[in-house]
């Protein structure tokens, strides 16, 4: 969807915005493909868009996630927009279900939390693990100041060449809808933030991260 659209409601009938970062212009690719597929050769297809999804094994939402809370770690403003993140498991429930239900044929669906927390909510319950609640936020205006000047030479293709555009997303709230889902699917996601947060403890400990 982009991380500079202004929409406060995501839903799945927007266009595609995948700007210049390279990780979202093949998941639309790819997208047009299985449709494409599709139709030259009459499949039945669902498209699933998770939110960033965390869960023990992931290194991204959980692991650098978790490095990032266990100390006193700075944050780009007051944390108050919104983190789209969606535990593994709940992500992996509605695939299954949108492979069988009849409804799901020909359409896409949203996988995020509706709505989701905040990315204060979401650093600070790693940080909860570590026993503190300590936030420093670095003020949004310089962080700003700082893309513009990375962007233009960061490399083609890169979060870092979208780096304004980044810092947009991560400051706004906005609500990717769950409506689809629950009104074709019945479904949504079922694991509280809290409750994924400590099926994560086992992992991180395992990997020496949490002791």
């Amino acid at each position: 969807y982009g991380f500079r659209r202004q929409d406060n409601v995501i839903t799945e009938d927007m266009p595609p915005q995948p700007g210049r970062v390279a990780y979202a212009i093949t998941k639309t690719a790819a997208e047009e493909a299985v449709r494409a597929a599709a139709a030259r050769h009459n499949l039945s297809y669902a498209i699933i868009r998770p939110g960033m999804i965390y869960g023990p094994n992931a290194r991204t939402w959980t692991g650098q996630a978790f490095r990032l809370a266990r100390k006193p770690a700075g944050f780009i403003g007051n944390g108050s927009g919104a983190a789209p993140v969606i535990f593994v498991d709940d992500v992996a429930d509605l695939c299954l279900v949108a492979a069988h239900h009849p409804a799901a044929d020909g359409e896409i669906f949203n996988a995020t939390p509706d709505p989701s927390p905040t990315w204060r909510e979401y650093i600070s319950a790693y940080a909860r693990l570590q026993g503190h609640q300590t936030w420093f936020g670095f003020p949004v205006v310089m962080a700003k100041l700082a893309a513009y000047g990375i962007a233009p030479f960061a490399k083609r293709g890169s979060h870092a060449r979208s780096a304004p555009e980044l810092i947009h997303f991560i400051t706004h709230y906005r609500t990717f809808s769950m409506d689809k889902a629950r009104d074709l699917l019945d479904w949504q996601p079922q694991v509280t933030l809290e409750d994924g947060i400590q099926r994560c403890v086992p992992w991180l400990r395992d990997e020496g991260l949490l002791t």
